[in-house]
């Protein structure tokens, strides 16, 4: 049995078409930014998602500077208020919010705003049937994309 400490380190729970890159990411954060303590495969998940929606690291300002963030949790907590980090979290006039939420979809992760403008990554351990509640209720893309084909639908319906 899969104890929940050796289960944030499990490469399995990660979508297969991210897998390599998620060893990679944390090869990298281990490598290159010189990342204090431990870093999970939850935590280089998190980190490639991150990496993703921000369009590279390098997009992080220096007052967050990703060997400080913990990489060997759950959840991975980006502090961006007092810190300058702002990506555009608005559903108007920029994309950066609808990017996350596909790319949290994607990457089977739950995205959160704090209301201090923090941004979190969460990772739902598995249970030991390898499900758990809140990854069952999150989306896959393609479950998403049929969810808003018929929301589109209906709305062209009612015209």
């Amino acid at each position: 049995m899969t104890t929940m400490s050796e289960s944030k380190d499990r490469i399995e729970d990660a979508p297969e078409h991210l897998r390599e890159r998620v060893l990679s990411m944390k090869e990298t954060l281990v490598q290159r930014y010189k990342c204090e303590g431990p870093v999970s495969i939850a935590g280089a998940r998190c980190a490639l998602l991150l990496h993703e929606w921000l369009g590279g690291f390098h997009h992080m300002p220096p007052k967050v500077p990703m060997g400080n963030i913990n990489w060997k949790d759950w959840s991975v907590i980006v502090p961006s208020k007092r810190s300058g980090f702002y990506p555009g979290m608005d559903s108007f006039d920029g994309s950066g919010m609808t990017k996350l939420v596909l790319l949290a979809h994607e990457h089977v992760i739950r995205a959160e705003l704090q209301i201090h403008y923090d941004v979190v990554l969460h990772l739902s351990p598995r249970s030991v049937n390898g499900t758990h509640p809140c990854v069952d209720k999150h989306r896959s893309l393609v479950e998403l994309r049929d969810e808003i084909n018929e929301i589109l639908a209906q709305m062209e319906r009612t015209r």
